[in-house]
């Protein structure tokens, strides 16, 4: 699996589909996303429809999002997983490293 770089300071976006048992793409009760800034940080959980969530619905079953990395990081692996309620398919977790942007 490759992990993507990210320089502090820009942001994450990914893209998440939901599916059933059947394969078809659907939406679940709620949509959760929990991410851990760094490997020592504290875990960030954001829910869609609640509050500044950084999730959007593109489309039935279908969930961007959008994480903030700040300038001074924290840097190294960062772990994001989408949890979806109800009947849908568990997502796979995704990683990606934060590093210190060129001078």
């Amino acid at each position: 699996m490759a992990i993507t770089q990210v320089f502090a300071g820009t942001g994450v976006t990914g893209t998440v589909t939901f599916t059933n048992a059947l394969e078809v793409i659907t939406d679940p009760v709620d949509v959760t996303i929990l991410y851990r800034p760094g490997p020592n940080g504290t875990a960030v959980s954001s829910v869609y429809g609640i509050g500044s969530s950084t999730i959007v619905k593109v489309s039935v079953g279908i969930y961007s999002l959008y994480i903030v990395v700040p300038i001074t990081g924290p840097f190294g692996l960062w772990t994001v997983e989408a949890i979806g309620d109800g009947t849908v398919n568990v997502v796979e977790p995704g990683v990606f490293n934060v590093i210190r942007p060129p001078i």
